[in-house]
């Protein structure tokens, strides 16, 4: 590889593979020589490691970059999290415990959190028979713990277990530590 590696080139080319392929051929067009020099094996790399579009977008986002998640309130945090892992945090709490952080923000992913916990018909019946706003407090409370134990499965299984070959494992772990 010609130029040395850096955190935010490896965070530049995990953001262009997670582009669509037009987009991407378009903002590689306009940087300069040096800068395609350096990513252009990145993304390859990540091709290889068969990361796809989708990973790669979801990597990005779940990146701790320097300024984006510093800057983001726990509840856009939590606004970002995919179904699968909101499901398994979930998992082990009561169901008015889940109606209750359900019932304080309109999730994007609600609704797919809900066809996943195996106690949703509670969860469902709770979520019709109270009505009432949850305190802001309570809300942020909740949202914090939800990030904390999405961060917690994360580190202890990361997503990017569907890679069952060594060697993509191997490739992955150098772009893994970043995200931590």
């Amino acid at each position: 590889m010609g130029a040395p590696e850096t955190l935010q080139a490896r965070q530049a080319a995990l953001l262009l593979h997670g582009l669509p392929p037009a987009t991407r051929l378009q903002v590689i067009a306009k940087l300069n020589p040096a800068q395609s020099k350096r990513l252009l094996p990145l993304l390859d790399e990540l091709t290889e490691l068969g990361v796809t579009q989708s990973l790669g977008e979801r990597m990005q986002q779940l990146a701790p970059s320097g300024n984006s998640n510093e800057k983001r309130t726990v509840r856009e945090r939590a606004e970002l999290l995919h179904a699968e892992d909101v499901a398994r945090c979930l998992q082990s709490c009561s169901p008015a415990t889940v109606a209750l952080l359900l019932r304080g923000n309109d999730w994007p992913w609600q609704e797919p959190v809900l066809g996943l916990i195996a106690n949703q018909i509670e969860v469902r019946n709770l979520l019709r028979a109270q009505s009432a706003a949850i305190a802001p407090a309570v809300l942020t409370a909740l949202c914090e713990r939800l990030c904390l134990e999405a961060d917690r499965l994360a580190t202890v299984r990361p997503s990017l277990d569907q890679f069952h070959r060594a060697p993509q494992r191997e490739g992955l772990r150098r772009w893994i530590p970043w995200m931590r």
